[in-house]
């Protein structure tokens, strides 16, 4: 199962934004195997930025590992908006 998160931040909070998710990263990958994806959309709309963070084949209990180490990053603080978590298994014919 794969995990998308996605956001808002104000354009000039992109340096702060990568910054916290490479936070995210050391901190979950001492927790997990698979390293986050951050991408974002190519334009901004109306100074907001769109961010997508990817986890492939996580846990079960992805969403607490998660919810720690978003705390300790710092990344709401730079968040317009809620961040939103969808999950995605492989389609299988």
């Amino acid at each position: 199962m794969d995990c998308y998160i996605y956001y808002k931040s104000k354009q000039e909070h992109a340096i702060d934004i990568r910054h916290c998710v490479q936070l995210l990263r050391a901190d979950l990958s001492n927790k997990m195997l698979h390293q986050v994806q951050l991408q974002r959309r190519p334009a901004s709309n109306n100074g907001l930025i769109t961010w997508m963070e990817i986890y492939r084949d996580v846990p079960e209990d992805f969403e607490s590992i998660l919810a720690v180490a978003v705390s300790q990053c710092g990344i709401q603080t730079f968040i317009q908006g809620e961040r939103r978590l969808e999950y995605f298994i492989d389609a299988q014919d």
